[in-house]
């Protein structure tokens, strides 16, 4: 899959993601048609977050303002990710009321660690503070309960960021009509929602880290109070049947029997090739990795403007690495004007 065809599956799967919240409200996370599609979605994020067109989409030199626009809403792929991750329904898990705990604590987790890489993105392109995410951060650790007022908010943060994918999307289709594209009012936005959607990544880091506390107790008791009628209750379902027995006869008049399988009633349609659980362990995966190496790096020269935020301006050792990188950042873009790399129509 190239940058092209990446951009025109990213915008198919936006509009696939703004139908999830229309569906939810309609039949809830918790029914099965709804369960199936999210799946799908998910795992077509995946694909799109792993192809290997976009792994050096951005540069730790480049700032929001420098990128491109189709190189913006791509930005987006973890936040979506991270929304869905949290309507995954662990209703179904079959064993103790511990197990039941156990899997949704793992979903809050896989939405945390997808929530973290998008935040984290977001700070390197400079569309969000060190010190916000900072402050963030330090209030997760502290356990801060959702008041009534937060609820609200993030109530409010959720019609906002549909509203905002709503004109993205509406604009896009326009302009796919009248074959006009207004670049400039699809980049703002694009900066709007993607404002939108780091106020609404932080509030729900908080309710989950919130959650999260709550289900580690609620999984502490449940290990130490074994409940019989429980256990009878939540025991696993009988084996189903090994199938429908048929007979054939064919143009010889030759009869062969056989056995179809369960897989007979499957829906038509093409089913996910991963379960929510194994994309789950990846994404978790790779986000203790990321932290590991993150933690391990030696930390790059910041931007003059960075260190003025981070109140280490009379460090002249630091001063003088980020002068340096600042000056070798602007000789680079002279050398190579914006759009020099564009051939054919690429917008990259």
């Amino acid at each position: 899959m190239g940058e092209v065809e990446a951009c025109l599956q990213l915008r198919q799967a936006e509009s696939l993601f703004r139908g999830m919240e229309a569906m939810e409200n309609d039949v809830g996370s918790g029914s099965l048609a709804f369960q199936e599609k999210l799946t799908v979605l998910m795992e077509r994020f995946h694909r799109l977050k792993a192809n290997p067109a976009l792994a050096d989409l951005f540069s730790s030199n480049e700032a929001a303002h420098e990128l491109q626009t189709d190189q913006l809403q791509f930005l987006l792929i973890n936040y979506y990710l991270g929304m869905l991750a949290q309507k995954i329904n662990t209703i179904q898990v079959q064993g103790s009321r511990a197990d039941f705990l156990g899997a949704r604590l793992k979903n809050l987790k896989y939405a945390s660690a997808l929530l973290d890489a998008f935040l984290d993105q977001c700070v390197e392109v400079e569309l969000l503070r060190r010190s916000e995410r900072a402050k963030q951060l330090s209030q997760m650790e502290e356990g801060k309960k959702d008041t009534r007022e937060d609820k609200i908010r993030k109530w409010q943060l959720q019609k906002e960021a549909d509203a905002a994918l709503s004109n993205v999307i509406n604009l896009r289709a326009r302009a796919a009509k009248d074959d006009d594209v207004d670049e400039d009012l699809e980049r703002e936005f694009l900066f709007s929602f993607i404002n939108v959607a780091v106020i609404k990544s932080m509030e729900d880091q908080l309710a989950i880290a919130s959650e999260m506390e709550m289900l580690e107790t609620m999984a502490q008791m449940a290990k130490l109070h074994t409940d019989s009628v429980l256990d009878a209750a939540e025991s696993k379902p009988p084996v189903q049947g090994q199938g429908i027995e048929v007979t054939h006869i064919n143009p010889k008049m030759e009869m062969k029997r056989e056995v179809i399988k369960g897989r007979v009633f499957q829906p038509g349609h093409r089913l996910p090739t991963m379960s929510l659980e194994e994309l789950a362990d990846r994404e978790l995966a790779d986000a203790l990795d990321r932290q590991e190496r993150q933690k391990n790096a030696p930390e790059a020269p910041r931007r003059i403007e960075q260190l003025i935020e981070d109140g280490d301006e009379d460090n002249m050792t630091l001063v003088e690495e980020a002068a340096y990188r600042d000056r070798a950042w602007d000789d680079w873009k002279d050398a190579n004007p914006r759009g020099i790399g564009n051939k054919k129509g690429s917008q990259f």
